[in-house]
């Protein structure tokens, strides 16, 4: 009797570490986060991107890992573009692609990015394991472009800057009778500029629709925030921002 009760007792104590095994085993299978970014490769592209570092919003900057496995998955590739021409950038159409999503990201610049000069740029992951970076557009500053321009995103800076330039026009008339009207035509001149994102194909109508608008607002915006000559800058922000057309 007591020898059937001793391997009853061993069957139950194998019964369920069994189970335990099993699941512990599934658990070391699933490993760290994988992630594969890749820098699709263009001939004579005026912009270097180079993967520079991953940030998560717990820990801050997260090196890359030679291997590409993470302990969990970051929230932001950061990549570094370089203009390694011999011009002016003024503004660039970048393509990220991956298994959940196919985006443009727009950034027209304010201030010229100068030859050798470089900034950094974050880009989200949405939990992809490998994204592919490209360049499908660059303006110079000169007027000259780089790339196909596949999805048409030239439009949508073209009447950016046409509201830009438009709006910086009237600044200098507005600020004419101030003191040192140049300070608050350098400060409308700041580096900066809107970035907007959204997937690929024919421009998003609504982006579309307000980009001459934003071109002013973006200066109005600098002059409202502008830390010296506060009282001056934000009253000609007020008297900027009653002469932007109605489109």
């Amino acid at each position: 009797m007591e020898r059937h009760l001793n391997l009853l007792f061993l069957s139950l104590v194998l019964a369920f570490l069994i189970p335990t095994s099993s699941v512990i085993g599934q658990s070391n299978l699933a490993g760290p986060y994988r992630l594969k970014i890749d820098i699709l490769e263009q001939r004579n592209s005026p912009i270097r991107l180079v993967f520079d570092s991953l940030r998560s919003n717990d820990c801050g900057v997260i090196p890359i890992a030679p291997d590409g496995y993470y302990a969990k998955p970051p929230d932001n590739v950061m990549l570094r573009l370089e203009n390694v021409s011999g011009a002016a950038v003024i503004a660039y159409a970048l393509v990220s692609r991956a298994q959940g999503f196919h985006n443009v990201q727009v950034n027209p610049l304010t201030k010229p990015l100068l030859p050798g000069k470089q900034f950094l740029r974050g880009f989200g992951i949405s939990g992809s394991e490998e994204i592919e970076y490209s360049l499908d557009y660059v303006l110079f500053a000169d007027g000259r472009s780089w790339g196909e321009d596949r999805f048409v995103r030239s439009r949508q800076i073209a009447l950016y800057f046409e509201g830009h330039n438009a709006a910086i026009e009237q600044l200098r008339i507005l600020s004419a009778s101030y003191s040192d009207p140049d300070d608050f035509i350098a400060r409308a001149s700041s580096f900066g500029g809107y970035l907007s994102s959204d997937p690929v194909g024919e421009p998003n109508p609504v982006k579309f629709a307000i980009q001459y608008r934003l071109g002013w607002v973006h200066i109005t915006d600098l002059l409202r925030s502008n830390p010296v000559r506060q009282k001056e800058s934000r009253e000609l922000a007020d008297r900027l921002e009653a002469r932007i057309p109605q489109r």
